[in-house]
């Protein structure tokens, strides 16, 4: 796989996560399973926390080194299909089945990073 393809598909894939968070933030919310903080500085501070490493990920998926960002990307990813993992089974707070199956999807995006992610070309230069 050429490093140039290796970083758009990265790329892609984080921000479908983005996505993918946001979407379920809204679902649950709609559904009325959670609220969207206002007050509950917490909550706010890991919305921030989980859309400031996405994108850190983005910035390293495109603008560093695969020998550099391979590992971390593949670690944060990791930690993202693991709270997916957890969000699809209700672990955090109950889930309802748009939730499921919205984590479910989410699971699908990072398990897909990391594994492009251990794809990562041995070359660090671009090939055309």
């Amino acid at each position: 796989m050429n490093i140039s393809d290796w970083k758009i598909k990265l790329t892609v894939l984080w921000v479908l996560l983005a996505l993918n968070y946001t979407s379920l933030l809204f679902s649950e919310a709609a559904n009325g399973v959670i609220t969207l903080p206002t007050n509950e500085n917490t909550a706010q501070y890991a919305i921030t926390i989980y859309y400031s490493v996405i994108l850190l990920m983005v910035l390293a998926s495109i603008a560093i080194k695969p020998s550099i960002s391979r590992w971390p990307i593949i670690v944060a990813a990791f930690l993202f299909f693991s709270l997916k993992v957890l969000g699809a089974i209700g672990v955090p707070i109950p889930a309802t089945t748009s939730g499921q199956v919205n984590e479910l999807v989410g699971v699908l995006f990072a398990g897909l990073i990391v594994w492009f992610g251990l794809k990562a070309p041995d070359d660090d230069r671009l090939h055309t």
